[in-house]
């Protein structure tokens, strides 16, 4: 049990009562927010933050007090942990190495699992939990496979021989409605956790117009280019190789979902034949840039060399392994379909197939999310005119 005390603010207008949760800085050093207790308040991170212009102000120092503090639920109701890129710039000059930018990293990881449905994320970021979940998901995947797969030809290689075309299409469909409605489920609930954290006296507001603007800004700016990132951390070489990688690390994954996407369900959705040259060939370039953005991130956070990958967290590991285990295993069934080895084949599209749906259904709890959380961030900072309450 957790002790709960209160924390009255009088002002003229108003008074408030916030509940202080002081297990909730434990929760957060748990995290990975280890240097929490090292911050004096000196405002460093919040002065040399690079998107400070684009912002106005990063306000990393009141949300760090506000940790410090145990103020649960204006630590999570702000957008502010959500702006931050984790160039590793605050941690790099912290006077006394408390790490913000970890410590910004560790509220996100806090507010995915606050913000999951069902708080179904909490399962993942405990390392019993993670490695039970995965272990179920991929015994349950490898089970079906095995007393349901179809009559295999050992004559030739034929993929639908050992997993029907329909098959994958429905299951492709239901795994996606469950993905895509568990993302907006959290978003949601995101999105209510900070209108419920902006100030009584508050005037900030949007418009429906604000609205569109904003999150097509966000789409097309923030989310496709990523032209924030490069502008965060370590010199132009550094921030130039970070941007790239992250930037493969995101087209990689979007290329192969368009390319299954036009490959299996445009044909039968749209009734249009695609060549089958063309989602091979596709397939294997992204493949490629997603290979060489997650071995970036694998080698750099190995290394530990900069501030972005001073501190690993093991969900950070668990998504760079699926996400490697996803690109190794396309690539090794289609070297064996292509050299005409028909079990091998099977089985390493098995595998493949094993990697996709962990990576795929836990995704909306996992760090994959900050995938949509973040630019959802944006969106809002955008259509509410930048008011400085929202953060």
């Amino acid at each position: 049990m957790y002790e709960l005390y209160y924390l009255i603010l009088m002002s003229e207008q108003q008074a408030r009562v916030l509940a202080i949760d002081r297990a909730f800085l434990n929760d957060i050093i748990r995290l990975g927010g280890t240097g929490i207790q090292r911050c004096y308040q000196c405002g460093t991170c919040t002065a040399i933050c690079p998107l400070s212009e684009e912002y106005g102000i990063i306000p990393s120092r009141k949300v760090i007090k506000y940790v410090q503090l145990g103020l649960k639920e204006r630590a999570t109701s702000t957008i502010a942990p959500w702006l931050c890129f984790q160039c590793g710039d605050c941690t790099d000059k912290c006077p006394k190495e408390a790490d913000p930018s970890e410590i910004l990293m560790a509220l996100r990881r806090y507010t995915i699992q606050r913000f999951s449905w069902g708080r179904i994320a909490s399962v993942f970021y405990s390392k019993v939990g993670l490695t039970v979940a995965y272990i179920v998901l991929s015994a349950f995947l490898a089970l079906l496979m095995y007393f349901f797969h179809g009559k295999l030809a050992l004559d030739r290689v034929d993929i639908y021989s050992f997993i029907s075309y329909d098959t994958i299409h429905w299951a492709g469909l239901i795994v996606g409605v469950f993905v895509a409605l568990s993302a907006i489920a959290n978003v949601i609930i995101m999105y209510l956790s900070f209108k419920r954290g902006l100030p009584a006296t508050s005037t900030a507001s949007a418009s429906a117009g604000s609205w569109v603007k904003g999150i097509l800004a966000s789409f097309f700016i923030d989310t496709l280019t990523q032209i924030k990132l490069f502008r965060c951390g370590g010199g132009l070489r550094s921030a130039t190789a970070r941007y790239i990688a992250h930037l493969s690390l995101f087209w990689g994954f979007a290329g192969l979902f368009l390319t299954t996407a036009f490959g299996h369900f445009i044909p039968d959705l749209l009734g249009i034949e695609v060549p089958w040259i063309y989602p091979r060939v596709s397939g294997i370039i992204f493949g490629l840039v997603l290979l060489y953005g997650t071995c970036y991130f694998i080698y750099k956070r190995l290394k530990g060399d900069e501030p972005f990958v001073k501190y690993s967290y093991f969900t950070d590991w668990a998504f760079l392994v699926l996400m490697l285990g996803t690109c190794v295993t396309g690539f090794i069934t289609t070297l064996f379909l292509h050299l005409g080895m028909p079990m091998e084949t099977y089985i390493a599209y098995a595998i493949h197939l094993i990697f996709l749906f962990d990576l795929l259904v836990t995704a909306p709890f996992t760090k994959f999310m900050h995938a949509i959380y973040r630019p959802f961030a944006i969106a809002i900072f955008r259509a509410y005119g930048g008011a400085t309450e929202i953060i």
